[in-house]
């Protein structure tokens, strides 16, 4: 019954994302901004899908509320890699496989003030990766195991 709620899970995130990522190469823009729930957090989500925005991601803002966040979405789980460089404020980095399962959060990851910047990896293949304010992740109780709801309003 777990495997199937997972397929299930993978299933609706990807056919979500699809029409999304579809209507922005039509549109230009999604349905709506999407949100994430996990647990009892909800964040109104910026899409990084692309290479660029991949390569982008938070640089240079200097505040995200308690209700924003930043997802990355890869085409198939992988490891990866991610640095502070150009980035204002700290954040907390939740790595998620390909059912929106949480692995791992690297927290309280400090903005990068001279290179080289450190650099957080996944230990576990991630699919997905939220981008929070600092402390968000504690402040909601958030673990391993957890699970995102999407919605595309």
């Amino acid at each position: 019954m777990i495997h199937m709620k997972s397929m299930e899970r993978k299933f609706r995130i990807s056919v979500g994302l699809m029409i999304c990522l579809t209507l922005t190469i039509i549109s230009n823009s999604c349905i709506a901004n999407p949100s994430l729930s996990i647990r009892e957090a909800h964040f109104e989500l910026t899409l990084a899908i692309t290479p660029e925005e991949h390569a982008k991601g938070l640089m240079q803002q200097t505040h995200l509320n308690e209700q924003q966040g930043m997802l990355f979405i890869y085409q198939q789980p992988q490891h990866l890699s991610f640095w502070m460089k150009n980035t204002k404020i700290p954040l907390d980095i939740l790595f998620f496989d390909e059912a929106g399962q949480l692995l791992e959060i690297h927290k309280e990851i400090p903005p990068c003030a001279k290179t080289p910047c450190k650099t957080y990896e996944n230990k576990h293949p991630a699919q997905y990766i939220l981008e929070i304010r600092g402390g968000l992740s504690d402040k909601h109780h958030l673990k391993p195991g957890d699970v995102f709801e999407l919605d595309f309003k």
